[in-house]
């Protein structure tokens, strides 16, 4: 066996929606909780509730979930049902998810740190991978409070987790 790499594929990003992520405030926070469960309308609501009024922007794919059943949440937000999430995700700071491993491994290799709420099978395997790993930290999804979510997302982005996240991405890519 030989190690080739991460194997993370091209999306191209519409050039309108990219001017429009640069535009927004830093920081920039992705979240999504993948094709499956973003049927969890709950916690995508107590996503978004977590950054009314954080200096943050917001940008959510909602996936099943009807974006207007999510609010718009204003001029720092951007609710979309899909986004071109390898090329989003560059232009973020944190990203927000269920702990999958293609969006977990997308994330590192943009060099991106996260904040994960697993729901189920290798979920909580991966989250505690991240967390120990100081790329990351861990909340329970089916109980977190928006104000939890807010205070983790800000100790993400002002610890070590940012730059270890930056490093493994240059890794990854290299």
């Amino acid at each position: 066996a030989r190690y080739i790499g991460a194997c993370v594929r091209q999306e191209p990003i519409d050039p309108v929606l990219k001017a429009k992520i640069e535009a927004l405030p830093r920081p920039r926070v992705y979240a999504s909780l993948g094709s499956f469960m973003s049927t969890r309308a709950d916690v995508l609501s107590r996503i978004a509730d977590a950054f009314q009024g954080e200096p943050a922007s917001l940008i959510r794919a909602s996936g099943v979930t009807d974006p207007r059943d999510l609010g718009l949440g204003g001029p720092r937000h951007i609710v979309r049902s899909y986004l071109p999430q390898v090329g989003v995700l560059p232009l973020c700071d944190l990203v927000i998810c269920h702990g999958g491993n293609k969006t977990v491994t997308e994330a590192l290799h943009a060099g991106v740190p996260l904040l994960l709420g697993p729901f189920a099978s290798d979920q909580f395997a991966g989250a505690e991978d991240v967390r120990r790993s100081g790329v990351g930290d861990v909340f329970d999804p089916n109980s977190v409070a928006p104000r939890q979510i807010a205070r983790l997302a800000r100790a993400v982005l002002g610890g070590s987790a940012t730059a270890r996240a930056a490093a493994i991405g240059r890794t990854l890519r290299a």
